[in-house]
């Protein structure tokens, strides 16, 4: 009959009374008693298993016909659906780690968090203090890196181990950057493989408004005072044109010329000497 359970003989092998009180419950028949029930053999149900009240906004429900479970919610959508309540206030939705642990937070609101317990963006990842670890890498079937951000805040393309804020690494022969005002109208840059940058814009100028320009030798430049404050290009050597003629200072302290401007032809013949004017 209803509320009746069958089960095996307890440990004496005399069987036992069964020990619990059928009552009901908002519509549902229920075991009105303090006593644990333990199923070692299982439990079955041709429905619904719901534990918590049919009222209480926190049970955990499987439903049978569907194959959903739910947590918090008595209509679960998917396989397993959590529905945040408000008995549970801030506690987040669902985590991983134990106690406060922050390997995988998902909030109430939505927002997922990887080594934070508040995550302030749909999906936030957050660095272990003193662990130089990799935060995000996205590579190939093959396991190439495709992009990559370390813990220290560098990202990488085409690389796993960047070495400045954005670090691009592709060994081509064409462009490995391209800025664009559309698809039509950009500039490409590319590295080769001796380490020099080609920049090819599709349009026909490269513009410095309002500064200078300085081509050196090393890491020092020259520290001449041109007659204006921007519009200037400083070389610290040669200027060359053409097919190779040069024009470049012939050095403070020359026995022969002074400190004097030369232009030279492509075999590095003095061809015409500009002096200070004495």
């Amino acid at each position: 009959s209803q509320g009746q359970v069958v089960a095996g003989t307890c440990g004496g092998g005399g069987g036992s009374a069964f020990p619990f009180t059928p009552g009901s419950a908002f519509g549902t028949t229920v075991n009105a008693t303090g006593t644990v029930l333990q199923l070692q053999g299982g439990l079955f149900a041709s429905s619904t298993v719901r534990f918590g009240n049919a009222g209480v906004d926190s049970q955990f429900l499987y439903n049978g016909t569907t194959g959903f479970m739910g947590l918090g919610t008595s209509s679960p959508w998917a396989q397993f659906s959590i529905n945040p309540t408000a008995a549970n206030a801030a506690a987040p939705s669902f985590a991983i780690g134990s106690t406060t642990g922050t390997d995988f937070v998902v909030t109430n609101s939505g927002h997922v968090g990887i080594g934070t317990s508040t995550p302030y963006a749909r999906f936030a990842i957050q660095a272990i203090t003193g662990v130089a670890e990799q935060l995000v890498d996205v590579a190939t079937a093959a396991g190439a890196s495709i992009f990559h951000i370390t813990s220290s805040g560098l990202v990488g393309i085409g690389t796993s181990t960047p070495t400045s804020k954005l670090s691009v690494v592709d060994p081509v022969s064409t462009a490995q950057q391209t800025i664009a005002y559309d698809g039509t109208h950009y500039a490409q840059f590319l590295v080769d493989a001796t380490g020099n940058l080609t920049i090819t814009p599709s349009g026909n100028k490269i513009t410095i408004p309002d500064d200078n320009l300085f081509v050196c030798q090393g890491s020092a430049c020259p520290t001449s005072t041109a007659t204006s404050t921007s519009g200037n290009l400083f070389v610290e050597n040669a200027v060359t044109i053409g097919d190779g003629f040069s024009v470049r200072e012939i050095g403070t302290g020359d026995p022969t010329y002074g400190d004097q401007l030369g232009l030279y032809d492509t075999s590095g013949a003095l061809m015409v000497i500009f002096d200070d004017g004495q």
